[in-house]
């Protein structure tokens, strides 16, 4: 089963991409916030796989949001997003951004880079990041 975090301040946005997302698979589950302080929360409740954060409209909070992320997973995910479509996957242990394909420019383009994102990082099971 793969758990995915969205964070976008937009209500129309968190809910076209987690509609994309649940076309996954079946076992795909996805929790979305609008900002940084429920976004911690529900990283606590479902130890997240990947999280995926809208940077068009946030301000510092959004950067500080994944730093207080990393403080609690260094090694989880994080693909940065602009309106819905992937422009840069986080490092592991920094915010240092690593670029995502360049042809990530649709839904396809974000489920292609959404699978490269949880293929890639091979992250332990949530139960055992949370242990």
């Amino acid at each position: 089963m793969t758990h995915i975090l969205v964070i976008d301040n937009d209500l129309y946005g968190r809910m076209q991409l987690t509609d994309i997302l649940l076309s996954i698979d079946s076992e795909t589950t996805v929790a979305s916030a609008a900002h940084g302080y429920k976004s911690l929360e529900l990283y606590i409740e479902h130890h997240p796989d990947l999280v995926i954060a809208e940077i068009r409209k946030q301000e510092i909070e959004g950067f500080d949001t994944i730093l207080n992320l990393r403080k609690l997973d260094r090694e989880l995910p994080v693909l940065l997003t602009s309106h819905g479509l992937p422009v840069r996957l986080v490092s592991e242990t920094t915010l240092n951004p690593c670029p995502t394909a360049p042809s990530a420019t649709s839904k396809c383009g974000l489920l292609s880079a959404v699978r490269t994102c949880l293929s890639n990082s091979n992250p332990p099971t949530p139960s055992a990041r949370a242990a």
